[in-house]
């Protein structure tokens, strides 16, 4: 199932979609990651490996002409003698292209899914240790309230996760991620306060004039007022 030997080089004179697929079937059992190299411009994209009822995807991220970058799904985890389709979408602006090479479907071992479970946890407590630098004085009073419960949820979280690494899962880790991260991009400064304008009602009477005087409004401009 793995391309390790041709790069596939595309380019769009138009804006279009281009989607590549291949499915590999007679699996055997176990947890299963796709990934890909790619390098180009003005082109966003994913690849995906699915069973038909669950998908793992990753965004392609493009540097430039041969800046090859590399793209890992999240693992899959099949039963015996499972079929998996691989898919490359791409979305080209005009002029786009891109150059895909070494596209694998890879095994997860024990190992490898321990390794990867600990990375997570090292990126949620360095966040963690961020946010527990921030200070509530520096932001709104409720948005720092929910950065605070999330933080506190993040912790508990992190606690029992590191004691019980194996019986984790890496998409709650991801989530706690995600979670908190929000959190914390949503805090507003405390310097920015909500201005409140109020504009009274003018009572007219029924005479009043209302409208443009058209032959004032053509003079003034022939004159020069702007």
């Amino acid at each position: 199932g793995n391309n390790t030997t041709k790069v596939w080089n595309f380019w769009s004179e138009a804006a279009q979609n281009v989607t590549v697929s291949r499915t590999i079937t007679d699996l055997s059992a176990g947890r299963y990651k796709a990934s890909f190299e790619t390098a180009g411009a003005s082109v966003t994209g994913t690849i995906s490996i699915s069973d038909g009822a669950t998908n793992q995807s990753a965004d392609m991220v493009l540097a430039g002409w041969d800046s090859y970058t590399t793209a890992t799904t999240g693992y899959l985890t099949v039963a015996e003698n499972a079929s998996v389709t691989i898919t490359v979408s791409a979305d080209f602006a005009a002029g786009g292209y891109f150059k895909m090479d070494n596209i694998k479907v890879s095994i997860v071992s024990d190992e490898d899914l321990a390794a990867e479970k600990t990375a997570k946890l090292v990126e949620l407590r360095a966040l963690m240790e961020v946010c527990n630098a921030l200070s509530a004085e520096d932001y709104r009073a409720d948005g720092f309230q929910i950065l605070q419960e999330r933080l506190n949820e993040a912790t508990a979280f992190y606690n029992t996760a590191s004691a019980n690494l194996a019986d984790t899962a890496i998409e709650a880790i991801t989530e706690q991620i995600s979670t908190l991260t929000a959190a914390k991009e949503a805090l507003v400064p405390a310097s920015i306060v909500n201005a409140e304008i109020f504009v009274n009602q003018l009572d007219l009477s029924e005479d009043f004039i209302k409208g443009v005087d058209v032959s004032s409004y053509i003079s003034e401009k022939q004159s020069g007022v702007v």
